[in-house]
């Protein structure tokens, strides 16, 4: 389910896609995270007939949202020290820091939407069990990233604990908001540690 901080996070995708097409040399990267958010949509509305959307989040809501973030930002802080590398544009492009950090930004959110939007409401409507749809949702989101990491055994492993993460923290705040802010925390702390090994930028 969409909150205002959710929805927010993808008006923001929205603006970067349109920076990075028109300013960037990144235009034609952005077509994969595109289709990711618009897979999202497609299969959130197919499941329900509509995108669920509570814009009020109570004192309670906050709470669990804010807990849940917590939670899958700590698991996944091992991924942004081990893969410095996620989620970032090939090296062969000549992009800024700031380029690369929207970058970053954008496969975020657009991943979310893709996989805990669309793949975990699936899974949920599927086999309503959320263990094992947090298990699946996971090894999905590894077979996806095969293209980045190949077959290496320990990489895929740390996607697929982050992406099992993921999908359960969205189970237990039925909102996208958690997986959203965690996952663009680990992109951004991804980002800035590639910059520093770059001594201070990615091009």
């Amino acid at each position: 389910m969409d909150d205002g901080v959710s929805f927010g996070a993808w008006l923001i995708a929205i603006m970067i896609a349109i920076y990075l097409a028109l300013f960037t040399q990144l235009s034609t990267l952005i077509i994969v995270p595109i289709i990711l958010a618009l897979g999202g949509i497609v299969m959130q509305i197919s499941m329900s007939g509509k995108l669920e959307h509570d814009p009020d989040i109570s004192e309670g809501e906050g709470s669990n949202i804010l807990k849940w973030t917590v939670v899958a930002m700590l698991s996944m802080t091992v991924a942004s020290f081990t893969i410095p590398q996620l989620f970032l544009p090939p090296t062969n492009f000549s992009v800024t820091t700031l380029d690369s950090v929207l970058y970053s930004q954008l496969y975020a959110i657009s991943e979310e939407r893709f996989f805990r939007g669309g793949i975990n409401t699936f899974l949920l409507w599927k086999f309503q069990n959320p263990v094992l749809c947090s298990v699946l949702g996971g090894g999905i989101f590894a077979v996806y990233h095969f293209a980045a990491y190949g077959t290496s055994d320990m990489l895929l492993a740390i996607v697929f604990t982050a992406g099992l993460v993921l999908s359960y923290v969205t189970y237990r705040t039925n909102r996208l908001t958690s997986a959203t802010l965690a996952h663009s925390a680990n992109n951004l702390m991804a980002s800035v540690f590639r910059i520093v090994q770059a001594g201070g930028a990615v091009a």
